[in-house]
């Protein structure tokens, strides 16, 4: 039955191999495997502030830049959309961005000691060199490490030269040359990690000196982090000299140097030029026509420093185009905006580079910009260092490379380079406020029933098809197994990120890959029927069955691959899942399928038995059109009618928080507690609490639980000072639904005993001696005898405080008094005391799914289905069959909608539209056309040689398909009403996707037979009776003699 066996094994033994290593390395390489979302794992959390400057505040909106550079970021940090952040606005100036996984865990470990001594000023400041005995890995992309008490923020590590140390026998003696007899040395290797811009004195801690030898050890890494705080800022400049302050500029050169010189002098510990560069000239900054910018450290091929000049040293004056007079009105601004695109490439030499092509409206201005300036310095500036100043010789017009300087850039240098100058350079600077590991969205029980679930769902799936197919039954599991081990691997190449819904989606792709086998099955029986032997019939069902799969499956991959290049966020990482699931279930059904028919053909089966329900159907659906329009109708109006009443009147019940927004607080806890004790405890409010979704902080994390919870909620006020009271009373809530197990205080006072003596609690934010508090307290408040221990068992940062107190003091006395003492003070390392609130902040944050990520994923849904049309209209010639597949998924697409407004209405189910349910509704819709293009083509083989109407055709081909249809929908039905059978009730994310998934099923079923074909059919006779009535004009006219 088929031609080279032995090269389609090894073409399957290569493909599970491949996909085996890829699973493989994920468990060693931080940059593939699949890892779990936010809602199974949790992650990383951080709060980044927006640095933004006078002219932007003066003339430009806050929060458009701010959604603006959330755009960005997300591009950088998830460009094909499968890592799943979520990134969201708080307030007008910050940004929350969540994501999955653990990764700064990576490396930990890591130590060493410095080579030479850091200080507070010049070069040193800019690089720590380690001794050659260092243990770990410090990873190259960069991490925060601790450098005695100061936390250092590296964005680089280099393997360097740190010394020469005496070659020695096996006796430990020297070994000499025998040439010169002078002691042979060699190399000792260290590593140099290079400092942040601001990367000394990192998240709070003192900037200090550091002597040779103290130790260093990695906190943690963080690759992600790099491209959140990276710029990409590019610009090319002029190098100024002399001659270009000409007379009007009422300066000189020197003059300028004084300037910066001077400035250096009571700036000494500035560790970039951007404060001197944005003083006014008349408070010793720089002439209007120029800027000062560093040049890149140059590094020897040995891979040391070899610059030793200060930062004063390396500054370079640029010529501040847009402000001198000769060039003002030249729009010479070549930045990272008017570029086309970038690319890696080879300079000269051979080496990494990065390529440029500027858009085509800036080309020729670029090659006027760079032949005006011939002979002098072009500054390729790259996040305010000069990478390269080269000499131009002649005018550069499209396109060209930037290289570094003396040290060539390292490949992954040139890939994270690359990826910030296509998404954009940030005009807003972030500064990192607070970082923390954050536990899952769902409690363990969830994601346990999840899983359980979803193996009953698999397991049913194919017990069903065992079933009902026999041994070619048993061949389909084999083939949808070695389809989902293929998928994993793909996914795993890809670092997906997987999510509660995104597990529920791989569980609905094996339901959906079912339907393949079904086609090919379905076909041999029918072979099989027509009289032809087992072998002839098992190859003429995979020939027939192969352009139905193509078909079937190309019309959903053409709306992957649209919604991958046109959509963002979580759009494209649909995409990317969806087009491998596609290409993994053709692979299986036609290769891996075919090949195992084949090995039992040849051990000698004789029959392949399989079940034969409604094979013999024979219904006149075409004549039931009527009602089912009436139906549908009805339907469709009453339920998206009843939506948007719902979106009108209350919208908070039926939109999630990933397009509402909502408030975020950070509570703690009297003592370590676990994330289902405040489950249980919001579950049971009757205030608006109840709708709280509690998260762990991690790092608060110990045996028996937790000390720290965020708690968020959504709230939709039709302005800011709206969401800001929702946000407060939802604290207010918050408090009185967790007060029996709140932290107290910050200083809780117990009442006064008999001897006059009392007992308080205080709570800090970081831990501190106990005695050195102790003293603070009694040296600044009306306590006297005091004795303080601290309280591990309750967290780090709890005292326990006993003394004698005038009986004037009233507790509330007390409570200021040590607020007053604590207030600006630091312990002996320098850890500022701050006392701890049981609210430890409270933010109103923005939606998730902006309006410019709505926008685009409407407009890639709209393209592509524009695509499919095209394209079925290509493959069948005819557009009928294309409008007629796009009426019935969003036929499907509105009565699911409806189906949510009514039994959230009704209070059945607590169902919202969410990031969750998006993804629900894009699966309906593949689902959608996969069923629907399968019965066309029946129907596109069954016209030509059938003389009968087209209602008769149309019939005869659901009967033929009915079978398949309903086998395809059983099996996928099957999985998904596991989990929500499971899950109803929880509220959880499985819940609504799943209900959401049965009624596309049913919906989907029910449209391919009453809506598509009628559809068809309407069309179809309209465009007869067009083109017959053309013929008959045309025949009527009367005709014209010949000359």
């Amino acid at each position: 039955m088929i031609e080279n066996v032995k090269g389609k094994l090894l073409l399957i033994f290569s493909v599970l191999a491949i996909a085996g290593i890829f699973l493989a390395l994920g468990k060693v390489r931080p940059n593939l495997g699949l890892q779990l979302g936010l809602d199974l794992q949790g992650g990383q959390r951080y709060v980044y502030r927006l640095e933004f400057d006078e002219d932007q505040i003066a003339n430009e909106n806050p929060a458009t830049l701010q959604r603006q550079t959330i755009e960005i970021i997300r591009d950088r940090i998830d460009p094909d959309g499968v890592l799943e952040p979520v990134l969201r606005p708080e307030g007008s100036n910050r940004i929350v961005i969540e994501i999955p996984g653990v990764d700064e865990l990576q490396g930990a470990g890591a130590s060493g000691a410095l080579q030479r001594a850091v200080t507070l000023l010049g070069e040193d400041s800019l690089a720590l060199r380690l001794d050659a005995n260092y243990s770990g890995v410090f990873p190259a992309s960069g991490g925060e490490v601790s450098v005695g008490a100061e936390t250092v923020r590296y964005v680089e590590a280099r393997a360097v030269k740190v010394g020469d140390e005496p070659v020695l026998d096996d006796q430990d003696e020297p070994v000499l040359d025998p040439q010169t007899g002078l002691e042979l040395t060699r190399d000792v290797m260290g590593i140099e990690l290079v400092v942040a811009e601001d990367g000394r004195g990192y998240q709070g801690t003192t900037k200090v000196e550091h002597p040779v030898g103290e130790p260093v050890s990695l906190i943690s890494t963080n690759y992600i982090q790099n491209k959140i705080e990276n710029l990409g800022q590019l610009y090319f400049g002029i190098v100024a000299t002399p001659a270009m302050l000409n007379a009007g500029s009422g300066t000189d050169m020197e003059s300028e140097r004084a300037k910066l010189d001077a400035w250096f002098a009571e700036h000494s510990q500035a560790t970039s030029l951007r404060e001197f560069n944005a003083l006014d000239p008349t408070q010793g900054g720089p002439h209007p026509w120029l800027r000062w910018v560093p040049e890149k450290r140059r590094i020897n091929a040995d891979g040391q420093v070899a610059d030793s000049r200060t930062l004063a040293e390396r500054a370079r004056p640029l010529l501040r185009l847009e402000n001198h007079p000769d060039y003002a009105d030249r729009d010479w601004k070549f930045d990272g905006q008017r570029l086309k695109s970038a690319y890696p490439a080879r300079d000269q030499r051979g080496l990494p580079a990065i390529g440029f092509e500027w858009q085509s409206r800036f080309a020729q201005k670029f090659g006027a910009f760079t032949g005006n300036f011939s002979d002098e310095l072009m500054a390729i500036v790259l996040n305010e260092q000069i990478e390269s100043a080269p000499q131009l010789n002649e005018p550069i017009y499209a396109s060209g490379i930037i290289r570094s300087g003396s040290t060539p850039y390292r490949a992954e240098e040139v890939e994270e380079m690359v990826t910030v100058l296509r998404t954009g350079s940030l005009r807003v600077r972030p500064i990192l406020e607070s970082k923390e590991t954050v536990g899952p969205t769902l409690g363990a029980a969830y994601v346990q029933r999840g899983w359980w679930s979803g193996g009953i769902g698999i397991g049913l799936v194919l017990a069903f098809m065992v079933w009902y197919y026999r041994r070619l039954g048993l061949i389909s599991v084999v083939s949808l197994l070695s389809n989902m081990f293929i998928l994993m691997g793909a996914l795993s190449f890809l670092n997906a990120t997987l999510t509660l819904p995104g597990i529920a989606g791989l569980i609905l792709t094996i339901g959906m890959a079912v339907d393949a086998n079904i086609l090919i099955f379905d076909r041999i029986r029918e072979e099989r029927d027509n009289g032809r032997n087992v072998r002839q019939a098992a190859k003429n069902g995979f020939d027939k069955a192969l352009s139905t799969i193509v078909d079937a499956n190309l019309t959903t991959l053409i709306t992957a691959l649209v919604l991958y290049y046109f959509g963002t966020g979580p759009v494209k990482g649909f995409a990317v899942t969806l087009a491998v699931g596609i290409l993994a279930s053709m692979f299986a059904a036609l290769v891996i399928t075919r090949v195992l028919v084949h090995f039992s053909l040849e051990r000698g089966t004789k029959e392949f038995t399989v079940g034969t329900w409604l094979v013999t159907a024979n219904f006149d659906w075409m004549g039931k059109r009527k009602l089912a329009y009436m139906v549908s109708s009805v339907l469709i109006v009453g339920g998206v009618g009843l939506f948007g009443y719902r979106y009108a009147t209350d919208p908070a019940h039926i939109i999630g928080i990933d397009f509402t927004g909502g408030v975020e607080v950070q509570v703690r806890m009297d003592e370590p507690r676990t994330k289902a004790e405040i489950d249980t405890l919001l579950a049971s409010a009757d205030s608006i609490a109840k709708a709280g979704e509690a998260r762990a902080v991690t790092s608060s994390g110990s045996d028996s639980g937790y000390l720290q919870f965020r708690v968020s909620s959504k709230v939709s006020g039709k302005d800011q000072e709206e969401r800001d009271s929702m946000a407060r009373n939802f604290s207010d809530a918050l408090k009185l639904a967790l007060a029996d197990v709140l932290q107290k205080g910050p200083v809780d006072v117990s009442p006064r005993a008999a001897d006059g003596t009392i007992e308080l609690t205080v709570y800090t934010e970081d831990p501190h001696p106990a005695a050195a508090l102790g003293t603070l307290i009694e040296d600044n408040t009306a306590l006297s005898a005091l004795t303080i221990e601290a309280d591990p068992t309750r967290g780090e940062g709890v005292f326990v405080v006993k003394a004698e107190v005038p009986e004037a003091v009233t507790a509330g006395a007390v409570q200021q008094q040590i607020t007053t003492a604590l207030a600006g003070k630091k312990d002996a390392a320098g850890v500022a005391y701050k006392l701890s609130s049981p609210i430890a902040n409270e933010s109103v944050v923005g939606a998730a799914v902006s309006d410019e990520l709505t926008d685009s994923a409407l407009l890639a849904i709209l393209i592509s289905l524009f695509a499919v049309v095209m394209y079925i209209r290509v493959r069948f010639t005819e557009y009928s069959y294309g409008f007629a597949a796009v009426a019935a998924l969003a036929h499907d697409v509105l009565i699911t909608l409806g189906a949510i407004a009514l039994v959230n209405t009704l209070g059945l189910l607590e169902l919202e539209i969410n990031l969750a349910m998006i993804a629900a509704f894009l699966t309906i819709i593949g689902y959608s056309l996969n069923d629907t293009i399968v019965i066309f083509d029946r129907v596109r083989e069954n016209r030509p040689r059938m003389e009968r109407p087209l209602s008769d055709i149309l019939n005869t081909s659901v009967n033929q398909t009915l079978s398949r249809t309903i086998l395809t929908s059983l099996t996928t039905f099957i999985a998904v009403a596991v989990l929500f059978v499971a899950n109803v009730g929880t509220g959880n994310t499985l819940e609504s996707f799943s209900f959401a998934m049965i009624v596309g099923i049913i919906t989907g079923t029910y449209s391919t037979i009453f809506i598509a074909n009628p559809v068809f059919l309407a069309l179809e006779t309209r465009s007869l009776a067009r083109r017959a009535a053309l013929a008959k004009a045309e025949s009527s006219k009367p005709a014209t003699a010949g000359a």
